[in-house]
């Protein structure tokens, strides 16, 4: 960059460990701006100005923005001073809530708690990407068969995956061309990439998955962490995977990639484990890493790789008890099968958007008679219940292998409002279930 003439680096999302990369900047006669909100290290980077809400002495009241919230942050400050200092005189002030679309895309997609100033952002930034001008939004919609209200479901599941999968496999900055683009053409060809790159990296998934599985099934369980390495993985993916493992397991769950000697490594971990601290305590066999509390990345020396295996689980032994390695699925409440309504339903999305730090209520439902069993789409789970002489309609997402339905159930379910074609119907998302107990 400085040989193209930068002067400026604004980075977004990281730098806050980034020690050598500072010092070159400052040799380089770079102004470096750090905007990040992963843990610091001992040691903060030498830079022109360093923003970050977890560093030491920062009064922001707010801890837990995505990185793009700080970036967004410094914009609002930006414009502030501008205008302080006359810079709008006699033009238009750029209107920021345009940009909130693009702010809540990163926020969901960082899977930050959906509270405080992130909640504000992502609530506004929904109604943006509902009706969004921009140009590559609008084909990244079309892609991902989004349309009419953009729930923080569909940024999770079908908007974000696309706009990264190309950074995971090959160019990052093709999600980057698709947001800034104004030509509908160029717009809808790299979302259309995007998409495959998207089919490609749930297929590359799908193989590592079933690798770390084997993997786990041969030796790791017996631990209270798991730490798998391969030099078949792909770097980009196995992030996604650990999260896979922690779900199915409930253990802090790392995966590492190995290239020429040098592992990659991602982590997810859980809620009574913070895999930050837990890296920091195993510091001594690691490269370097970085993260916060449920995910972290890392680089590893293979010739200590062993080593750091031993220590994350001694790690791991010291912190987690049998109890936390059981996953808790919270009630909020009982219902009876005459108080489960679409007028209910339609209340509650009152409380939207939902997310980490505002999930959305999870009921339960006794003794409900099966009716009938199907599986949609080889992965997702269709279940119609009787109960209180009415016939009620869930579908469980990704529960296609639960094979053990009993025909007298009890329910666990949120409540969702399904439109199609203008017409509004009652369905519950289904949690789990379990034979009925008396």
């Amino acid at each position: 960059m400085a040989h193209q003439g930068a002067s400026v680096v604004v980075t977004v999302d990281c730098g806050i460990t980034a020690l050598d990369e500072s010092r070159l900047c400052s040799n380089l006669g770079i102004d470096l701006i750090i905007t990040d909100h992963h843990t610091p290290g001992d040691v903060i980077p030498a830079a022109c100005a360093v923003i970050n809400p977890h560093q030491p002495g920062c009064p922001f009241p707010f801890k837990f923005l995505a990185g793009v919230g700080v970036a967004f942050n410094l914009m609002i400050a930006l414009r502030s001073r501008l205008r302080e200092d006359g810079h709008f005189a006699g033009r238009e002030e750029p209107n920021l809530r345009e940009y909130l679309d693009l702010v809540a895309l990163g926020t969901i997609a960082d899977i930050v708690p959906l509270q405080d100033e992130n909640r504000i952002f992502v609530k506004y930034g929904l109604a943006e990407l509902t009706h969004s001008i921009r140009v590559g939004v609008q084909a990244l919609k079309a892609v991902a068969g989004v349309t009419g209200h953009v729930s923080c479901g569909a940024v999770g599941f079908r908007l974000a995956p696309r706009l990264n999968a190309a950074g995971r496999l090959e160019d990052a900055a093709l999600g980057v061309e698709l947001l800034l683009s104004g030509d509908r053409g160029q717009a809808a060809e790299i979302a259309a990439r995007l998409d495959s790159s998207n089919t490609a990296r749930q297929a590359l998934e799908q193989e590592i998955l079933r690798d770390a599985l084997g993997k786990v099934k041969r030796g790791a369980r017996h631990r209270k962490s798991i730490v798998l390495a391969s030099s078949e993985w792909h770097p980009g993916v196995i992030g996604i995977v650990a999260s896979r493992i922690v779900d199915l397991y409930h253990r802090p769950t790392i995966l590492i990639a190995l290239q020429n000697g040098i592992g990659k490594g991602s982590g997810r971990s859980i809620p009574s484990f913070h895999l930050h601290d837990a890296l920091h305590a195993c510091s001594e066999h690691l490269l370097k890493f970085g993260g916060h509390k449920y995910a972290a990345g890392l680089s590893v020396d293979e010739a200590t790789l062993e080593a750091f295996v031993e220590r994350f689980d001694e790690v791991a032994h010291g912190f987690l008890g049998d109890t936390d390695l059981t996953p808790d699925l919270a009630i909020d409440g009982e219902l009876d099968a005459d108080e489960i309504t679409l007028d209910l339903a339609m209340l509650i999305e009152q409380l939207a958007p939902f997310g980490m730090g505002n999930p959305e209520p999870v009921f339960m439902l006794r003794r409900g008679t099966l009716i009938a069993r199907q599986i949609v789409k080889d992965q997702h789970l269709k279940l119609r219940v009787s109960a209180g002489g009415r016939c009620l309609e869930g579908i469980g997402f990704n529960m296609a292998q639960r094979k053990d339905v009993p025909p007298l159930l009890d329910v666990a379910f949120s409540l969702e409002t399904s439109r199609w074609n203008g017409r509004e119907r009652l369905q519950l998302k289904l949690k789990d279930f379990r034979e009925a107990v008396e």
